[in-house]
């Protein structure tokens, strides 16, 4: 009796040490759609963590750290498993109309050129092409590009 509640004890000690080093963590394998989580700085709440993305993880690393590229803007970052969240299956269809989903959030992209611009007659606006870093190059509307500078500046 007295080695049987011995080793149930010590079989306790052990999962407690094992999860306080974190060996418990969801382990992401390439190809996996995650959220990386932001605290941002100017945030009222600072407690309060944003999730971004979708990200999919291009390599599983040592010590739980994954390299992750951001769907839009073609960023890698290496970010630990405790800062990523599980979003989809690898079987996820990366369609137009989900990356002008994620272009959406609160993502801030630096212009690095306006290519040029032309007359849409049927919106009856200017569309202009614009370089961004990261490589990415994407048509917008000037209502589009009014709408990212209010919501950047925070007067919407």
């Amino acid at each position: 009796m007295h080695r049987a509640v011995a080793d149930a004890r010590l079989k306790q000690t052990l999962l407690n040490k094992k999860r306080e080093r974190g060996d418990n963590m969801v382990n992401f394998s390439e190809g996996d759609y995650v959220l990386r989580s932001r605290v941002d700085e100017k945030g009222q709440n600072k407690l309060l963590v944003t999730w971004v993305g979708p990200y999919v993880v291009t390599a599983a690393q040592a010590y739980n750290a994954s390299k992750v590229k951001h769907l839009v803007i073609g960023e890698e970052l290496d970010v630990h498993a405790s800062r990523l969240k599980f979003f989809v299956d690898k079987d996820l269809e990366v369609t137009e109309e989900l990356l002008e989903h994620v272009a959406a959030q609160s993502i801030i992209l630096l212009v690095r050129e306006l290519i040029r611009h032309r007359w849409n007659d049927q919106s009856r606006s200017y569309e202009i092409l614009v370089g961004w870093f990261y490589g990415v190059v994407r048509l917008l509307s000037v209502r589009v590009i009014k709408q990212m500078i209010l919501v950047s500046t925070g007067y919407q």
